[in-house]
């Protein structure tokens, strides 16, 4: 057999940097997981796979966000913003060299999975304690920062929350 297949994750895949997108976190690691398992399967038949884990593209959507959005605000690792032909370039080489692993932006991603690789407890630790010192806290149930809730029932659980954010506008 003959062929590529080319799957779209992203870095977040490698390194969960959002902490209000667990899902989009998760289903991109997901998609490295299945890239990975599919090639094993497909490689000695012929037939390539390649994992795109870009950065930040400069798509419409990405456009649309941060019309919207401050994208500091959005704990993103600083990386820059690529543009589409950019990152297309890299994926049709990749398509010939027969790469895997497909990193937009390879040194500075290389550079968080090693200092997450080489201390995975510290690495934990420190992010939890970073989006604690950032995320504003409050009750589990009524998302209220006071305990002075009745409609709870005496039922208060104080959690730290991600702020929500308008799914058209972005904004908190």
């Amino acid at each position: 057999g003959r062929g590529h297949v080319v799957n779209t994750a992203s870095i977040a895949g490698l390194y969960p940097y959002t902490y209000d997108l667990l899902p989009y976190s998760a289903t991109k690691a997901a998609v490295v997981a299945l890239s990975e398992a599919l090639a094993f399967y497909l490689r000695p038949r012929g037939i390539g796979i390649t994992c795109l884990c870009p950065g930040p593209v400069l798509t419409n959507i990405v456009e649309q966000i941060t019309a919207h959005t401050d994208l500091s605000k959005m704990r993103v690792p600083s990386l820059a913003l690529l543009d589409a032909t950019t990152v297309g370039d890299m994926v049709v080489g990749a398509v010939r060299e027969d790469c895997f692993l497909l990193l937009t932006h390879p040194d500075e991603v290389h550079d968080l999975l090693v200092r997450r690789a080489a201390d995975p407890e510290g690495w934990l630790t420190g992010a939890i304690e970073q989006f604690e010192a950032e995320t504003p806290g409050g009750c589990l149930h009524c998302r209220r920062s006071d305990r002075g809730c009745d409609g709870c029932r005496g039922r208060h659980r104080f959690v730290r929350f991600p702020q929500r954010r308008h799914r058209l506008t972005g904004q908190r």
